[in-house]
């Protein structure tokens, strides 16, 4: 196998739930890619409101992106209409409702739903044409893509 030469971030901070399938493929990638990680388990180190903000900057997104799709727990706080601001606050009192895994690097963050999505903080490193997650299904085949 040839070897990749990908421009990286000196690290990527990723919130995981160390119990989480998704969150533990996300780091088997960054690791074959040789990224620096820190890893943050959400039940052991939650972010706080001020955190929390910071990575729907980050992303672009809005705060319900970080909230889990499966809500639990999520419906008797009422959180369905609640503005960011009110949503930020939930999920920092509630962190067991934080999406996970949540990659974080420089000035972007992204949610890795799939997992393969946490490779978009490292583009433009990918190959012209090559999208995170058929990147990510080339390198777990051991195969990596001609420059």
């Amino acid at each position: 196998m040839r070897e990749l030469a990908v421009p990286q971030p000196p690290a990527i901070t990723l919130w995981h739930d160390s119990r989480c399938p998704g969150c533990q493929r996300a780091i088997e990638l960054l690791r074959l890619l040789g990224v620096q990680i820190e890893l943050v388990d959400l039940e052991q180190a939650p972010p706080n409101a001020e955190q929390i903000a910071d990575v729907v900057r980050r992303s672009g997104g809005r705060a319900g992106d970080l909230l889990r799709a499966s809500g639990a727990g999520s419906q008797p706080l009422g959180l369905s209409a609640a503005t960011d601001e009110a949503l930020i606050e939930a999920l920092a009192a509630h962190p067991e409702l934080l999406v996970h895994p949540v990659g974080i690097a420089g000035d972007q963050a992204r949610v890795g739903r799939p997992p393969e999505r946490v490779l978009e903080l490292l583009i433009p490193a990918l190959p012209d044409g090559l999208s995170p997650d058929d990147f990510a299904r080339q390198l777990m085949q051991g195969k990596l893509p001609e420059p």
